[in-house]
């Protein structure tokens, strides 16, 4: 029964993947992205080896609609919580599960943002509320979290949620409006500790049912390939693939980054030295012109 349900979980994610990619070869135009030095990929390397700080102060934003109730940090536009509503967190409770999970005994987050040449874009954001609410009447929520850097460039990081859906989609309009070109990379990495709790809360849900907990990546050539904790540990994961996902798994729930930017993007994993590792994705960088515009886009499943 096991072996089933992991096998259902991994073909639902290979025919979302499949569905995606149709999605976005017709929904997204081509982002105009440049070859340029081994300086920027070097700097991003080095970037993405630092753990992003937990002890963010930012402003928690809460979103709810008909299956998620989150939390957003506006310290870099993270997901630090996500409860699955219409999932139990045990069978036979009225509490739903609480995935994504940013306590002082286990981190499980979702994270993502920009880097530049000269350091990662992790901006405190604005908001217009601290709530936003799928309304009865409505099939679509925005957020959007507003930054302006003190160069001039504006950061417009927007979530979308649809009813009844487990997809996030997460858009990064850009506009540089300073006097110098600007080359960033888009990131998006899964964090979670490596052990599990002793608190009954979490090791009594879903997690203590698995066969497999842990990361996961799809590239072009390989459509399915496990890449365990100790698997990280011992040595990260560093592929380049123009299609794919990555992803964090447990027996009845993942967290998935898609990403939509079109050329090369790359898969990594990092071993953060402090019981907890991450999987996430990098673009290629992306030429943006003073005084021009561009738009990025990567999905984030959180659900069964």
């Amino acid at each position: 029964m096991d072996s089933q349900r992991n096998l259902l979980v991994i073909a639902l994610l290979f025919v979302s993947y499949m569905i995606w990619e149709i999605w976005q070869t017709d929904n997204y135009p081509q982002t105009t992205i440049k070859n340029t030095s081994h300086t920027v990929t070097n700097t991003s390397n080095n970037l993405l080896q630092q753990n992003i700080p937990s002890d963010k102060q930012g402003q928690e934003i809460c979103v709810k609609t008909d299956v998620f109730l989150l939390k957003i940090n506006t310290y870099g536009g993270d997901i630090e919580q996500a409860y699955l509503l219409t999932y139990p967190n045990q069978l036979g409770s009225s509490k739903p599960s609480h995935l994504l999970n940013n306590s002082p005994e286990f981190i499980y987050q979702a994270q993502s943002g920009l880097i530049s040449k000269q350091r990662q874009e992790y901006p405190l954001y604005t908001t217009k509320s601290n709530y936003y609410f799928l309304e009865d009447n409505q099939n679509e929520l925005c957020v959007p979290l507003i930054y302006t850097s003190l160069q001039g460039v504006k950061y417009i990081k927007t979530f979308i949620f649809k009813r009844s859906d487990f997809t996030v989609k997460i858009t990064y309009h850009i506009k540089n409006a300073s006097t110098q070109p600007l080359v960033l990379t888009l990131f998006g990495q899964l964090k979670q500790s490596v052990n599990l709790p002793k608190s009954s809360k979490i090791s009594n849900s879903y997690f203590t049912l698995q066969t497999y907990r842990g990361a996961a990546y799809s590239t072009t050539e390989e459509k399915y390939k496990k890449y365990s904790f100790k698997e990280i540990k011992k040595d990260n994961l560093n592929v380049s693939s123009q299609k794919g996902w990555i992803a964090m798994l447990q027996q009845y729930f993942a967290t998935a980054w898609f990403p939509l930017t079109l050329g090369d993007n790359t898969f990594y994993t990092i071993d953060l030295d402090n019981e907890q590792v991450a999987i996430g994705f990098k673009s290629n960088p992306i030429y943006i012109q003073k005084g021009n515009k561009c738009d990025l886009t990567a999905l984030l499943w959180i659900g069964p």
